[in-house]
């Protein structure tokens, strides 16, 4: 079984957050470290999550949290800081964005996917004035077949609401964590389900309207006429 992550980037970049907000922030972590998961929202919908727990109270496998470690601190961005947000599912179909303070106490994050994990990059880097929604997709099955579709993403301050559309035509809310001092807010969801694979992301702003969308790419890495391109 293969296992890959995918993320849609932005290069515009935008404000960092100043290190007296992050600092604050931290002091709510640190107060919650002997509990572990810093709190816990009204449940949402089936395979969503909205906690946030610090990254070493986790449930995730020792290599993998050394590895998040590892990609934090070749950014700049301080280990002890990092929490992990919105998870869903476990082991390898865990799904979660992580999250620390970086150079001048910006918010960074990365998105984690069962084996794999995006780099770390400043919030402000993948959502501002001009874009609202940033996703990162996981898929897993054979190099040919996808059997299963994760998206985590990050949005703005401003919005108040995600729907994913689903292979089938239907639409659900995945509920928001918003955590940090700038109103950055995160979601995971995922699926093992063909007809219910997450097709499009859309996110709304607080009078409705919408303000972002982005699709999600569920193609298998490999085309059927070569299954072995991923040895090649």
């Amino acid at each position: 079984m293969s296992d890959r992550g995918s993320t849609e980037e932005s290069s515009a970049r935008g404000p960092h957050v100043s290190l007296a907000k992050i600092l604050a922030a931290l002091a709510v972590v640190t107060a919650a470290a002997v509990a572990g998961v810093l709190y816990l929202s009204a449940s949402g919908a089936a395979g969503t999550s909205v906690r946030v727990a610090l990254l070493s109270s986790a449930k995730l496998d020792p290599a993998v949290r050394a590895g998040l470690v590892r990609a934090a601190r070749e950014v700049g961005v301080d280990a002890s800081t990092l929490v992990e947000i919105s998870a869903v599912g476990g082991g390898l179909s865990e799904r979660a964005v992580i999250a620390g303070k970086g150079e001048g106490g910006a918010l960074n994050v990365a998105f984690f996917g069962g084996r794999s994990h995006t780099g770390f990059s400043p919030a402000g880097e993948l959502v501002n004035s001009g874009k609202a929604l940033f996703i990162s997709v996981a898929t897993a099955g054979e190099p040919t077949t996808v059997r299963q579709v994760g998206v985590i993403g990050l949005v703005r301050s401003d919005v108040e609401r995600i729907i994913v559309d689903s292979t089938d035509g239907d639409s659900t809310t995945i509920p928001l964590t918003r955590w940090g001092p700038d109103g950055y807010a995160f979601f995971a969801t995922d699926s093992s389900d063909p007809l219910s694979f997450p097709s499009l992301v859309r996110a709304y702003g607080p009078d409705g309207a919408l303000v972002g969308e982005q699709k999600v790419n569920i193609a298998p890495p490999c085309p059927p006429a070569d299954p072995g391109c991923l040895s090649e």
